[in-house]
C-alpha cells in the first residue's frame, strides 16, 4: 500500500485491513465477526460488544477504502457467526459502493462468492513467498 493511500484513515481501520489480509485473505480463510473481534483485542475498545460495533463501522470503512484502491472487498473474508455466511450489512455497503449485487438472494450469495475469490486469489498472489 503506497503512503498516500493511508492519509486520512482511521488507524483502526488499517489495523483492520491488516489482520484480514494476515490473518485470512492470505491464508485462503474466513472470519466470523466474533473471531475478528477478539483478534483485534482489548486496545481498540472498552468491551467486546462495543468491539463488534465499531466493527461493523470499521468494515464499511475498509470496503470502501480497498474499493477506492481498485481492490476486491476484502471484508467478503468476514462473515456471520451464526450462518457462515455475509450479513446485510456487507451487500447494502457493497449496494453503495455501487456494485451489482443483484436482486434475489442467489444473487447476492453469487456477488460475495465471487468477491471471496478475487479477494483470496489478490492476496494470496500479492505475498511475497507466493504460498
Amino acid at each position: 500500500m503506497q503512503p498516500s493511500e493511508t492519509t486520512n484513515v482511521d488507524p483502526a481501520v488499517l489495523r483492520l485491513r491488516s489482520l484480514l489480509i494476515e490473518e485470512f485473505a492470505s491464508s485462503g480463510r474466513l472470519g466470523t465477526h466474533e473471531r475478528v473481534a477478539t483478534l483485534l483485542g482489548p486496545a481498540v475498545a472498552d468491551s467486546f460488544n462495543r468491539r463488534l460495533v465499531n466493527l461493523h463501522h470499521w468494515l464499511e470503512a475498509l470496503a470502501a477504502h480497498e474499493a477506492n484502491a481498485g481492490r476486491p472487498m476484502l471484508t467478503a473474508v468476514v462473515v456471520s457467526d451464526r450462518t457462515g455466511l455475509p450479513t446485510e450489512g456487507f451487500f447494502s455497503c457493497a449496494d453503495a459502493l455501487g456494485y451489482e449485487t443483484g436482486s434475489t438472494r442467489a444473487d447476492r450469495l453469487r456477488f460475495w462468492a465471487s468477491q471471496v475469490s478475487k479477494t483470496l486469489d489478490h492476496w494470496h498472489a500479492s505475498r511475497p513467498d507466493g504460498s
